[in-house]
């Protein structure tokens, strides 16, 4: 009787443990799409504020108290003045060139003082290390 038990007991768990697998491939499904949706949220917040504030201040619009801020968000129109289609197309280049190029607004005159300075600041270092 004892043996009778335990082997329904295991076949319970086995068939528990059956149950719980497509459970846990819905639950992998809906956290991937949670973590997806949470990073798309996050992208855009960080997006509003780099194209927003730290561009405007860049382009002195805090300093002239313009309310103007670019909205990447904007529907845009081509040159037929049709509205261009928005999450399609490569954006990467995009991406990169609004996070990773900033020198471009920097004048000549102002990237000679920041060098000047660091030269001055890391004396007899290579800045380039």
């Amino acid at each position: 009787m004892k043996a009778e038990i335990q082997d329904l007991d295991l076949q319970r768990q086995a068939e528990a443990n059956d149950d719980e697998k497509p459970r846990n491939k819905e639950m992998e499904a809906q956290d991937e799409e949670i973590f997806q949706r949470a990073r798309l949220v996050n992208c855009g917040y960080f997006m509003h504020i780099i194209l927003g504030d730290y561009v405007g201040a860049i382009l002195g619009l805090v300093r002239d108290g313009s309310s103007w801020r670019l909205d990447p968000l904007m529907p845009i129109r081509n040159s037929s003045h049709e509205l261009e289609p928005v999450g399609e197309g490569n954006v990467v280049s995009v991406e990169f060139n609004l996070l990773y190029r900033w020198h471009a607004t920097l004048s000549a005159k102002d990237a000679e003082w920041t060098t000047e300075m660091f030269e001055r600041i890391f004396q007899g270092k290579d800045l380039k290390d």
